[in-house]
């Protein structure tokens, strides 16, 4: 008899593949990439534990900009660990759709979400608009 699967680190642990990440919700506002035993964002600050996070904070409508914080923590690690499909989790967090065929967490998968490879000059274009946006002198 397996032993039951208890949250999206034993989920994690269990996986065979040698790169293991998660998208889990922030401690205070949005998300987090999360891979066990690993920081992510080393420059993070104390509270978010060495996890990259993308806030939601701000704006009128929270729900907008929970989704949208998602979506960038998504592309985020897709581009950094090469995970291209991303499914929801019995625990409500986002795991790669590898993993969870592999561990599966629930009898039927969920909806899963694509994320577009983009290329060096995309990411490149859209981080120099930024930079322009912020009006630096």
């Amino acid at each position: 008899m397996k032993a039951k699967i208890l949250n999206t680190h034993d989920q994690l642990c269990r996986s065979s593949l040698r790169v293991k990440v998660a998208i889990i919700p922030a401690c205070m506002h949005g998300w987090c990439v999360w891979r066990p035993g690993y920081k992510t964002d080393p420059q993070s600050a104390w509270y978010d534990r060495g996890n990259k996070h993308f806030s939601d904070f701000g704006g009128k409508d929270w729900r907008e900009n929970r989704r949208i914080s998602l979506l960038m923590a998504i592309q985020w690690t897709a581009e950094r660990y090469g995970f291209w499909e991303w499914t929801l989790n019995k625990f409500r967090d986002y795991v790669p759709v590898q993993i969870e065929r592999e561990v599966p967490t629930k009898k039927k998968m969920g909806k899963v979400i694509l994320v577009k490879k983009r290329s060096s000059e995309e990411i490149k274009g859209e981080h120099d608009g930024h930079q322009a946006d912020k009006g630096t002198d």
